[in-house]
């Protein structure tokens, strides 16, 4: 079994690395779209999430927040199947 070591002491599998990963890749992703520097949409996170500042390290985090934190980065959806702008 694939055990990765995380800041923290942890340990997470590989599909907690992924999605470690893949939260990093969706909150990076919203900071470009919103034009936001890495400070505010930590604060952005925090907020969204109720945490406070040493809390919130994506790489210490469970699968459930990891999954969490990619939802919220997602576009909302707009009436009709569309992309809300």
């Amino acid at each position: 079994v694939f055990k990765l070591a995380v800041p923290g002491g942890a340990a997470v599998g590989w599909a907690g690395a992924k999605l470690t990963n893949l939260a990093h890749q969706a909150l990076k992703r919203l900071q470009k779209e919103r034009h936001m520097d890495k400070w505010a949409v930590y604060v952005w996170l925090q907020t969204k999430l109720g945490l406070d500042e040493s809390q919130a390290h994506i790489g210490m985090f469970s699968e459930q927040m990891c999954e969490k934190v990619i939802s919220l980065c997602r576009p909302p959806v707009k009436p009709g199947g569309g992309m809300a702008a």
